[in-house]
């Protein structure tokens, strides 16, 4: 499988565990402070390969 493909399969697994969570209404959320800078560095790293193959990066 091409790294794109395993990104794709990635992110569907994380929908359907987000969707999952969303039908237990009896999970409770834990709201934490994050460091907005971290997570958008985290998130150009997992979406490099299709910002590179886009050429935006």
């Amino acid at each position: 499988m091409r790294k794109q493909e395993l990104f794709k399969v990635e992110q569907y697994a994380d929908m359907a565990l987000y969707y999952l969570g969303l039908r237990h209404m009896s999970f409770d959320m834990l709201l934490n402070k994050c460091n907005p800078y971290e997570i958008v560095q985290q998130s150009i790293k997992n979406y490099s390969i299709n910002f590179i193959e886009k050429r935006f990066l």
